[in-house]
């Protein structure tokens, strides 16, 4: 089943599908996120995020059933799928003993490698109401700029939040929509624990009534999305700083004293490195936060004791080297960063038909390409964290000749086992001639220079400079 689902989930759903991340839909709510926090004029618009109430327990298997039926799945599928589903049974457990068993008449069992890609099917139903109302201007999703297609929602599993207009027609609309998937699928949407977000422009009075339309009680700042911050402050160290101390605590609480420096080499590299992992495959950290968390694992290698300060024999740079060259292989976070995030730009070039591919081009490289685009005007931190990955990217991009058409000759790497060449725009040539005759050529300050011996290597020289001094190039003559 897993490869057809590309292909029947729509692409605002970015969970048990290949080809697609949970950092999709990070990124691409921080971009819509971003633009309702620096919006100052134009229609009000407002996200809504969503909290489903016991999601899995409350699947109707009927509504699972009629939705795959519509997608096309064969009578005979659908069958087994039912005989996986409803012949379970279940028993209570009162003092290490079972007791009774019973059967249920809806939900999908949690850890079953079924139940997943059923419970897309039950989310799909919810993103095809959404579409229709978008068709029917019940509802209106955002679009980041007038080149940029509309997006009314974005779904991870049952992690929702919905965009709209912020008027009273659209909350009510988004509202009925949310009823009658409640009715047909068994799902309850917790507005208790439900929040709102508005844009920038948008009155406090507006909110507070479109809030009681919606019925949400939390309005203001959408704190995090999927575990990572929806919005990123001016100040990036108290945006993150939240890392900082999670990496703290976990060292503090170990007991340092009862474990073998092999022991304390395990914790530091399978937890604390492994717990800003996440947010590194997003954003960049502030250099400032990195070396914090570096300084916290070195202390706990060398068995520093709250205010006691102990001495590093060994920098955190050859920690990280290999053993075999006299290192712990500890992990680099500094590079890892820039690894992940290059792994973001190169999803971007294999990928430009996904949909943050498709966001992105709209709102910052829209007549180009992704190795050429520029940060644009008022980036989000998520943007400049991919180009920042770029970087690394181009370092061993090398282009594959075709017809040649995107392919700049004097910027792209493209000659393979050379380095990259650079016309000399100050150098322009004025008049040469073949064989052991006088050349010449004129610089821009209108100065003309001889070459006696006809050699055009001395031209070549100054026409063509390397970018990386490791590389050789390739001249004439």
């Amino acid at each position: 089943m897993q490869f057809v689902m590309n292909r029947l989930i729509s692409d605002n759903q970015s969970a048990f599908v290949k080809g697609r991340l949970i950092s999709d839909n990070v990124l691409i709510a921080h971009e819509f996120m971003h633009s309702l926090k620096n919006k100052r004029y134009g229609e009000w618009d407002l996200a809504l995020k969503l909290d489903m109430n016991k999601a899995y327990d409350r699947v109707e298997w009927s509504f699972v059933g009629n939705v795959m039926k519509k997608l096309g799945f064969c009578k005979k599928w659908l069958d087994w799928i039912q005989e996986c589903v409803m012949t379970v049974s279940y028993s209570i457990t009162v003092d290490g003993q079972p007791h009774g068993y019973f059967k249920p008449c809806r939900g999908l069992r949690q850890g079953d490698s079924l139940s997943p890609y059923l419970f897309l099917f039950c989310a799909e139903g919810l993103s095809h109401l959404l579409h229709r109302g978008e068709q029917r201007q019940d509802i209106f999703g955002l679009r980041l700029n007038h080149r940029c297609a509309r997006i009314s929602h974005l779904f991870f599993a049952d992690d929702s939040i919905l965009f709209s207009w912020g008027s009273e027609g659209d909350c009510q609309n988004l509202l009925s929509i949310l009823q009658v998937y409640e009715q047909v699928s068994g799902q309850v949407v917790n507005l208790d624990k439900s929040s709102v977000f508005f844009s920038n422009n948008t009155p406090i009075q507006t909110r507070d009534r479109l809030a009681e339309i919606l019925q949400v009680p939390h309005v203001g700042n959408q704190n995090k999305y999927l575990g990572l911050p929806s919005v990123v402050q001016r100040s990036k160290r108290v945006t993150f700083n939240y890392i900082r101390n999670k990496v703290n605590k976990k060292l503090q609480h170990w007991k340092r004293a009862l474990l073998f420096s092999s022991g304390r080499e395990v914790l530091i590299k399978a937890v604390a490195t492994a717990v800003p992992l996440y947010t590194l495959s997003c954003f960049k950290l502030p250099d400032t936060l990195m070396e914090d968390i570096q300084c916290f694992m070195l202390n706990f290698w060398w068995g520093q004791k709250r205010d006691k300060r102990r001495i590093h024999w060994i920098g955190w740079k050859i920690t990280c080297r290999p053993r075999a060259q006299g290192g712990l292989n500890f992990k680099n976070l500094k590079a890892f960063i820039l690894a992940m995030l290059a792994k973001q730009g190169w999803r971007l070039l294999k990928q430009p038909n996904s949909l943050i591919s498709k966001v992105y081009k709209s709102k910052y490289y829209k007549y180009t390409d992704f190795l050429r685009a520029e940060a644009g005007n008022n980036p989000s931190w998520g943007w400049k964290s991919v180009l920042e990955g770029r970087k690394v990217l181009e370092k061993g991009l090398l282009w594959k000749i075709g017809r040649g058409i995107s392919v700049r000759i004097r910027e792209d790497s493209w000659v393979k086992e050379f380095t990259t060449i650079t016309l000399n725009s100050n150098v322009r040539p004025y008049r040469y001639q073949f064989g052991f005759h006088t050349s010449y050529y004129q610089t821009d300050n209108g100065i003309r220079v001889k070459s006696e011996n006809g050699s055009i290597q001395k031209f070549f020289k100054q026409l063509y400079r390397p970018i990386y001094t490791m590389g050789k190039i390739l001249l004439p003559g």
